[in-house]
């Protein structure tokens, strides 16, 4: 695992791309932090509970209850927390960096606390890595195995330049740390922010 940047000093909402399940662990190494995850993780195995314990909140996604999720993440930083969040809202196999959904970075706009973006990347022989990824019909179980069974990978963790959040729009909070992500991964604006 490289780590590259500051990790922050003060509480940050932190924002990153998502590709496994194994972010969390190694995101979590780096500070106390508290994660969003979707419900269905509650009853994961072993994992779920882990999760529950280090204070990971916990979401229905497609609920109608965003501005109960909304109030419970502003609780949450202005008690002074870190908080991780995956803003595509799921994972993906790290070729691509997908859309940063603003309404995740409201409570940041709210609480005035500036969100921490961070670009994770897995490489096998220099390549991206194909096992890490936990996508499509990926059962914990299954791609613990497969993990397990691979060699070691390289793990790459960008802390990038922290986005200050006071008096923005959460569109455009998001928008400018999923660009930062974007450019750290694959060294180029997203195609819509080309156009733009």
């Amino acid at each position: 695992v490289r780590v590259e940047g500051e990790v922050p000093t003060v509480p940050m909402l932190w924002v990153s791309n998502h590709v496994s399940w194994t972010d969390i662990p190694l995101l979590g190494m780096l500070a106390p932090l508290s994660f969003l995850s979707k419900a269905e993780v509650r009853a994961w195995p072993v994992a779920g509970w882990l999760a529950h314990k280090a204070g990971t909140l916990f979401i229905r996604r497609g609920s109608g209850e965003s501005n109960l999720v909304g109030q419970q993440l502003g609780r949450h930083l202005g008690l002074g927390r870190n908080l991780l969040i995956f803003p595509e809202g799921t994972t993906t196999d790290g070729s691509l960096v997908r859309t940063f959904h603003g309404r995740l970075l409201t409570s940041a706009c709210e609480t005035g606390v500036a969100v921490q973006p961070v670009a994770i990347r897995y490489l096998r022989d220099g390549e991206r890595d194909s096992v890490a990824p936990f996508i499509g019909e990926d059962d914990l179980v299954s791609h613990l195995v497969r993990l397990l069974r691979s060699p070691c990978s390289e793990v790459e963790i960008r802390l990038l330049t922290p986005i200050p959040s006071s008096g923005r729009h959460r569109n455009a909070l998001a928008r400018e740390a999923q660009q930062a992500v974007q450019v750290a991964l694959f060294g180029e604006a997203p195609p819509d922010e080309l156009a733009a």
